[in-house]
């Protein structure tokens, strides 16, 4: 059976904006473009796909999967013996990740207990690294490296206080997208407006809204908001966004 780009996407789960990079990056072409300009994907390509996922289940690069699946020659069990001892560093600083969580809740008195600079520090940078890795292609497909790295930057000059008021105003905003009062879409945009200035300052209302359209293109991302704030939260922010900003 023959998919289309979109037919693809469906059966698998994965974006169409993410099929049509993964042609781009060369990772996965279509079997041909038909008389219609559509790419048009056969068997073979949707089996990749699957290869392909499980490699990303597992934590590897695109330019890792790229290498396995197109060099025969690689050494995969030397290539996951590698990731492996990438996943055990990881895991031994989600560890200490971890021992600083729990007493920071032994300090909890009202607000998040992270008045050591240290503590604080670990914890930016540990949330950057995550960033990167659970989204760091789709980002990169829509915005330049100049403008993710001056986010990050941004973001790890933050002070304590720029945190707490940052979670605040999410608070507000999750707390937003579960009303239904008349005027909420505004409240949401300007909510959401003002959270994501804490890490991009250069904000535009052409990045506010592919970013909001990202939110729901992206199950990670709906899940995120649909989960605290209710099914159709991530549709509503992305509307309300769309509905105060300029085109």
């Amino acid at each position: 059976m023959n998919y289309t780009v979109k037919q693809l996407a469906d059966l698998s789960g994965v974006s169409t904006r993410t099929l049509r990079y993964y042609d781009e990056f060369d990772l996965l072409k279509p079997a041909f473009i038909n008389g219609s300009g559509y790419r048009i994907y056969e068997r073979y390509q949707v089996e990749k796909l699957k290869m392909i996922l499980f490699y990303r289940s597992v934590g590897l690069s695109l330019k890792e999967i790229k290498k396995l699946t197109m060099n025969k020659d690689v050494n995969l069990n030397k290539l996951l013996k590698t990731h492996r001892d990438k996943l055990i560093a990881q895991r031994n600083n989600i560890d200490r990740l971890l021992r600083i969580t729990n007493r920071m809740i032994e300090q909890h008195k009202g607000e998040i207990g992270m008045e050591n600079k240290e503590t604080f520090e670990v914890f930016k940078e540990q949330i950057i690294k995550e960033n990167l890795e659970h989204y760091e292609d789709e980002l990169k497909q829509k915005y330049p490296q100049s403008l993710l790295d001056s986010s990050a930057n941004h973001f790890k000059k933050m002070s304590l206080s720029d945190y707490y008021e940052m979670s605040k105003i999410e608070e507000q905003l999750i707390d937003s997208l579960q009303g239904t009062k008349v005027g909420d879409n505004k409240q949401i945009y300007e909510l959401h407006k003002r959270w994501l200035s804490y890490s991009i300052p250069t904000l535009t209302s052409q990045i506010h809204r592919g970013i909001a359209d990202m939110y729901v293109q992206d199950k990670r991302f709906s899940k995120y908001y649909d989960d605290r704030a209710g099914v159709g939260a991530t549709t509503k922010l992305r509307d309300a966004v769309f509905q105060y900003t300029i085109q």
